[in-house]
């Protein structure tokens, strides 16, 4: 987990892509209790840079969590994250909000939409 708040971005997409690859391989349920909660707690870092990071991983989470947990647990934190201070943080989240209406069910999907 720490890989994902290297200084060197290559590092941290890497990371983000391992954490995806843990997921598909122990499961949503197991990814659930060892990654998501320790991902999510990352949103809340001072540097901007490292924020980005998660809102990727996020983006590549949600697919292998599956409709009920994104929209439970990753998706708010996403909603929160487009209040975030820096522009570059918002336009991220517009992007992963984009990513996420294939996965989320239709009720949710209508409401991002807005």
């Amino acid at each position: 987990m720490q890989w994902l708040k290297d200084k060197v971005y290559s590092i941290r997409d890497a990371a983000a892509n391992n954490v995806k690859r843990l997921a598909e391989e122990f499961g949503p349920d197991w990814a659930m209790q060892h990654i998501v909660p320790q991902v999510l707690d990352m949103i809340n870092n001072p540097h901007y840079l490292y924020r980005m990071t998660i809102l990727h991983a996020i983006s590549l989470l949600a697919p292998v969590m599956g409709s009920d947990i994104t929209c439970s647990k990753l998706l708010p934190v996403v909603i929160n994250a487009s209040k975030d201070r820096v522009p570059n943080i918002k336009f991220n989240v517009a992007k992963v909000l984009q990513s996420l209406i294939p996965i989320v069910d239709q009720s949710v999907s209508k409401f991002i939409l807005l």
